[in-house]
């Protein structure tokens, strides 16, 4: 309401994404989330935050082959609960390959220390969330067949903020 500078006027932040159509779209901000090793294959996640939104983007090394995946969200401000997280592949499973991994990424709330992931075979997984281009997120990696089923968020105390 009303324009901008007025009185009775307020600021709001529209989710979504921006784009310079006269501009290359580059990456504002960049960095490595989480890495690791499940069933032979190295992983790693990483955001890039640019015209396209939170673009996670994973990839695999397996000793003979890489594989990439990207996921692009709209940039939204940061949640008020624990954080969100977003499925996507990294890895797929073929006739040759005896593995095949997917990975969680998000964008982590500002009260956020760590996040419980329940998975589907009843083990649970602790994500502590990782800082790039002044947002925090997280991101975990799975073996093929598993599936975040619920997710408890943290806060520095250890008390729980936020359950999905």
């Amino acid at each position: 309401p009303g324009t901008p500078g007025s009185a009775g006027s307020t600021l709001r932040l529209v989710p979504g994404v921006w784009q310079q159509l006269w501009r290359t779209p580059s990456a504002v901000a960049s960095g490595l989330l989480a890495s690791g090793r499940l069933d032979g294959t190295q992983w790693r996640i990483s955001v890039q935050l640019g015209a396209a939104g939170d673009c996670f983007v994973g990839a695999t090394f397996d000793g003979h082959a890489a594989t990439q995946a990207t996921d692009c969200v709209p940039i939204v401000p940061p949640p008020a609960g624990a954080g969100t997280l977003q499925r996507f592949v990294l890895q797929q499973r073929t006739l040759h390959q005896h593995t095949g991994l997917t990975g969680y990424a998000g964008l982590a709330g500002p009260r956020t220390a760590y996040l419980v992931a329940r998975l589907s075979d009843g083990r649970s997984v602790r994500v502590r969330p990782a800082q790039a281009g002044g947002r925090r997120y997280l991101a975990l990696a799975l073996p093929a067949g598993l599936t975040v089923t619920g997710v408890t968020g943290y806060d520095r105390a250890g008390q729980p903020i936020a359950r999905w």
